[in-house]
Formats: C-alpha cells, sequence, structure tokens
C-alpha cells in the first residue's frame, strides 16, 4: 500500500510545475505596503534624534556634536515609526528590498552636512 502512494506522489510531482518562484529568473512580485528597507538622505536631516528616540530596536543612533546617523539593519525590523515621525522626511522606507552583497556591513553610516549660514539681517552676507 505504501508503495503505490509513493509512486502517486512521485508521478504527481513530475508531471505538475514547481510550486517555488522563479524569483532570479523573474522579478518578484511588490505589493502595496511591502516594506522593503529604510533609506535615509542626510541633506534634509535636522539631527533632532526623534528616530532614535522612538526606535523600539534602538537600531538608529543620531550624534548631535558629531553630526552623524547610523543605522544597524541587522536590529531594523522596518516598522515605520522612525519614517512617521521623522519631521524633515529625511527617512523612508523603500518597497524594494536591498540587493545581496557578499561583504555588506551590517551598519549604515551618514554624516550630516552642516546647515547653511544663515543670512544677516542687513540683507547681505560677509564675502571672504
Amino acid at each position: 500500500m505504501g508503495v503505490f502512494t509513493i509512486a502517486k506522489t512521485i508521478t504527481g510531482n513530475l508531471f505538475s510545475r514547481p510550486p517555488t518562484s522563479r524569483y532570479p529568473a523573474e522579478p518578484a512580485k511588490r505589493f502595496d505596503l511591502t516594506r522593503g528597507h529604510l533609506a535615509f538622505e542626510p541633506e534634509n536631516c535636522r539631527v533632532c534624534r526623534v528616530c532614535m528616540l522612538r526606535c523600539p530596536t534602538q537600531a538608529i543612533v543620531v550624534d548631535r556634536e558629531k553630526r552623524t546617523w547610523e543605522c544597524d539593519h541587522f536590529r531594523c525590523i522596518t516598522c515605520g515609526n522612525c519614517v512617521e515621525l521623522c519631521p524633515t522626511d529625511a527617512l523612508h522606507l523603500e518597497p524594494a528590498y536591498r540587493s545581496p552583497e557578499a561583504d555588506r556591513p551590517g551598519k549604515e553610516f551618514h554624516e550630516i552636512p552642516a546647515p547653511p549660514p544663515k543670512a544677516e539681517a542687513g540683507g547681505e552676507t560677509a564675502e571672504a
């Protein structure tokens, strides 16, 4: 009896399509709510540290003195708290997953540029 059950399963598998996806050959389907990965735009950041304070896994570290932003992608769960609370839209979730690499570091590090100097009240700026 057991031999016929196994033979039926084998024949069914031989003449049917594979149940797995063809991801490398065909691009994966992206759905509306796919969270992908966290992306950061340093030129929009004000170093307010809201993202760091609201991250449930403490994956984001912001240093005001050194003007640096760091994210540990192995700790990040892409919950979107930092994206929702960022006042300058410096963070957003990309719908695509990160591409695989052989030696990808787990942490992403950015230096945040200094804000442009404010114009003086007289309307003229000092020239060097």
